[in-house]
């Protein structure tokens, strides 16, 4: 039995997905932002039987006064009682601010806890990821249908503004690139660092899911050793989070992007091929390690020679 700050979790020795104090798999997943665990989450919520939270310890969906009751509910939900339910359990992004709560360590609750599951869910693509990111820093809701009164906006302002947002500036696009590529390795070295020896974490990623979330789910649930007869029933989300356009249609500097990512490419970091996929190709196979060491790498060349 461990005790931290009044916390109380039984000990039991279980199996990846197998029961606590009753029949139900208990899930944690560490996810990375901006990654589509939204829409993961939104789905896992439309499977029967399932009770699921999104952004657990996120700023603005639970108070606490205190950091032991933020370690008290993160133990709590990863372990909560079954009811009628199949799987139960929540996300959380230790890399961002749920991990940064004054005094709340996720090692110090969840490692090897007992009869827990871990999920990873990460985005391969680190290319695409970058853009991502750089969208929502650098223009957030600024190329909507609407504009903040609720107008509506003429085509061609609307395809200028995303054109001019999206004109990569070299420097951010590079370090954009950098910090999806080294937090996932992060990430995926953390989750292996809290899973039980016995019990290493299953790993999601964002591509699979958009392109056969019927697939990616089945997998999902035969790895937590749950019946996959409750996904026939499962509603589909209505988050949106796929699209088959090609990022270079939106960049008004493509042909000088694409150079720059052939410059960088290298067998264990397919750059360029990041850039050109459509198809939602995982490129779950690279080494994450190797990949965040080499654009490191060319960070420091690049910034050396500028």
């Amino acid at each position: 039995m461990l005790s931290k700050n009044n916390l109380t979790i039984l000990s039991r020795e279980a199996s990846p997905g197998s029961n606590l104090a009753d029949s139900c798999a208990h899930v944690v997943v560490l996810k990375l932002g901006g990654s589509g665990s939204t829409w993961f989450a939104d789905t896992l919520r439309g499977i029967p039987g399932v009770l699921f939270e999104h952004q657990l310890l996120a700023p603005g969906t639970n108070k606490f006064a205190t950091a032991a009751s933020a370690e008290a509910h993160l133990a709590q939900s990863a372990t909560a009682p079954c009811g009628r339910h199949v799987l139960v359990g929540f996300d959380a992004n230790p890399l961002g601010d749920e991990g940064h709560i004054p005094g709340v360590s996720f090692a110090r609750v969840l490692r090897g806890l007992p009869g827990v599951a871990f999920i990873t869910w990460t985005r391969t693509n680190v290319v695409l990821k970058a853009f991502s990111g750089l969208n929502f820093k650098e223009a957030k809701g600024a190329c909507h249908v609407h504009n903040m009164n609720s107008k509506a906006m003429d085509a061609a302002v609307i395809e200028r503004c995303r054109r001019d947002r999206h004109e990569a500036n070299q420097t951010m696009l590079l370090d954009g690139i950098r910090k999806a590529a080294c937090n996932r390795h992060e990430l995926l070295s953390s989750a292996r660092s809290l899973a039980p020896h016995n019990a290493p974490p299953h790993e999601m990623v964002y591509e699979d899911f958009a392109r056969d979330p019927n697939a990616a789910l089945a997998a999902l649930f035969r790895f937590l050793r749950v019946t996959e007869k409750h996904l026939h029933a499962r509603k589909n989300s209505t988050i949106v989070k796929r699209s088959s356009e090609n990022i270079s249609t939106m960049l008004s500097n493509a042909a000088v992007v694409r150079r720059w990512l052939r410059a960088w490419s290298r067998a264990a970091a397919p750059l360029e091929a990041m850039f050109d996929d459509t198809e939602y190709t995982s490129f779950e196979q690279l080494d994450s390690q190797l990949l965040c060491e080499h654009v490191r790498r060319v960070q420091v060349e690049v910034e050396a020679n500028q």
